[in-house]
């Protein structure tokens, strides 16, 4: 599978990865996000490059750029194997994944 850009290398379809596309294809530099999102200065350019956010980071981003999180049917093979902690995802249980438009 294609991995998004940015240094974790995870796939596109990891939260993470499908907001380093969404940033990274916006036209609005990363400062421009930075100071309408009211991330403090840099905050961007290091998950950008691979780096972790907060959650809260992650609100006040959504939040700017008018994201959500959907929940979508997950395709039938796409399972892995559980590492730790219940499996919330499975038959019925639909998969997330981040949308552009209005957040409620």
């Amino acid at each position: 599978m294609a991995r998004a850009k940015g240094g974790r290398g995870e796939d596109r379809g990891s939260i993470s990865g499908q907001l380093r596309e969404i940033l990274g294809s916006h036209e609005e530099s990363i400062y421009a996000l930075e100071l309408d999102a009211g991330i403090p200065r840099g905050g961007l350019a290091r998950f950008m490059a691979g780096s972790s956010v907060t959650l809260a980071t992650l609100d006040r981003l959504a939040r700017s750029l008018g994201l959500r999180l959907v929940e979508v049917e997950r395709r039938k093979g796409n399972r892995r194997a559980r590492t730790s902690g219940p499996d919330r995802s499975g038959p019925g249980r639909p998969a997330a994944r981040v949308a552009e438009g209005p957040a409620d």
